[in-house]
């Protein structure tokens, strides 16, 4: 039933607004409307254990630098289209990614990271990199019936490149994060 009504579903939404004299005009005036509310939201939260990573892990500079360019060499000259940074928290590395990368997910568990990385895009007018939450332990399955309407997240992507930098840690209240080891690798 759903293949015989997908394409007609799409059809009779085009007809119903053209009925109701959805002009360009008014659509594009209610997308604007909708970026503006947006736009305007803040996030009220101001503390959580991830939000202040890069100061308060115990990396040094020159182990950061090692990470970055480990980023870099393994993108470059890859024509990567699409990079997930897992874990990516301020964006770091994602940033680093999207220089050889045409887009960039960079995906945290921590809601407040996400937020930050997009606050912090903002005023360059930066759109290769998208934060988004994700929870690994539970990302988001299909939904819709049955379960096939919107696939899960790892079924509606196929990015050219992962990356994973320190992904597992330890609560940082008790244990330090590892030491970063290039040999290893991601």
């Amino acid at each position: 039933m759903d293949r015989r009504f997908a394409t007609s579903r799409a059809q009779d939404t085009r007809r119903q607004l053209r009925a109701a004299r959805f002009s360009t005009e008014l659509k594009q005036a209610t997308v604007a409307a909708v970026r503006r509310l947006v736009a305007g939201l803040e996030w009220r939260r101001a503390a959580s254990e991830w939000n202040d990573y890069q100061r308060t892990s115990t990396y040094t500079d020159a182990e950061r630098e090692l990470k970055a360019a480990f980023v870099a060499r393994a993108l470059q000259g890859k024509g990567a289209r699409l990079v997930l940074d897992l874990g990516g928290n301020d964006g770091t590395y994602s940033r680093v990614a999207a220089a050889h990368a045409h887009y960039v997910v960079c995906a945290d568990g921590d809601d407040l990271v996400p937020d930050g990385l997009c606050r912090s895009l903002r005023p360059g007018g930066n759109s290769r990199i998208l934060p988004a939450y994700l929870d690994l332990s539970d990302p988001s399955p299909g939904r819709g019936w049955p379960g096939r309407e919107h696939a899960g997240f790892f079924d509606r992507t196929r990015p050219d490149g992962v990356i994973a930098l320190a992904l597992l840690h330890a609560t940082p209240r008790r244990h330090p994060a590892p030491r970063y080891d290039p040999a290893a690798g991601l």
